[in-house]
């Protein structure tokens, strides 16, 4: 059983077919010219243990971030669950974590 404690809300299909086909990753807004535009989270879509989030900015443009469902039901950045919890504590006290500041980051 999945332990969905965090914020996630199933995000609808013809939703989800708009967002998958338009959406870039939200760590690359600035990038893409889209640094400083606020987003809103619309919802997520989980396919086995990948959580896909997806937000829509101001200006309509879709975006996209992804977190994992680790061993134990719960949700985690993709991060954690890559390089795992150890690797992250040691960036953190080192002062490299977090790098991101991306909305994504906000529904660890």
């Amino acid at each position: 059983m999945i332990k969905i404690r965090e914020a996630y809300k199933e995000i609808d299909k013809e939703t989800l077919k708009i967002a998958y086909k338009n959406a870039w990753s939200i760590e690359n807004m600035e990038a893409h010219g889209a640094a400083g535009r606020d987003v809103t989270y619309i919802g997520s879509d989980i396919k086995r243990n990948i959580i896909t989030d997806y937000f829509r900015d101001t200006s309509g443009c879709y975006w996209f971030g992804n977190r994992a469902i680790n061993e134990y039901g719960e949700i985690v950045a993709m991060e954690e669950h890559i390089f795992g919890h150890d690797f992250l504590e040691e960036k953190k006290k080192k002062g490299w974590y977090p790098r991101n500041t991306s909305p994504a980051h906000k529904y660890k």
